[in-house]
């Protein structure tokens, strides 16, 4: 009778210590959440671990609504495309020294990839009391 319960005492340890190991095993590759606006961080693909550590930007939306773009100040990284949407009834115009919409309609959008560093204050040339700046870092 010892020698039954003992080998199932050691059966028993033998299937702990086999699960925990194949615990160890399973492991999934979900990416990382946003550490700053704009920016994620991918899973490792294990080719260059530099480049699979490197974020990626995100798009990122602004709103044109009420006479105003919201949110009217961004905090992005170089390669970041942000993409202004018209929400409201009347026109509007983005103008930059780096970029410039054409008229904007209700429910049409414009987009911009910003590649350089920088501070880019913009605003609705139809409108200049609207106005938005953009900080790329």
């Amino acid at each position: 009778m010892k020698k039954i319960i003992s080998l199932a005492a050691l059966t028993v340890i033998v299937l702990v210590i086999g699960g925990c190991g194949a615990a160890k095993t399973a492991q999934t590759n979900q990416p990382t959440q946003p550490t700053q606006p704009g920016v994620v961080g991918l899973p490792s693909t294990g080719s260059d671990p530099a480049a699979a550590s490197a974020p990626v930007p995100v798009p990122v939306a602004v709103d044109i609504s009420n006479f105003s773009f919201s949110p009217s100040l961004l905090n992005i990284k170089p390669g970041t495309t942000v993409t202004w949407t018209n929400s409201d009834v009347v026109s509007h115009q983005i103008k930059s020294t780096a970029f410039n919409s054409d008229n904007l309609n209700e429910g049409q959008s414009f987009s911009y990839t910003f590649s350089n560093t920088g501070i880019f204050e913009y605003s609705c040339s139809i409108h200049p009391t609207m106005t938005g700046k953009i900080i790329v870092q």
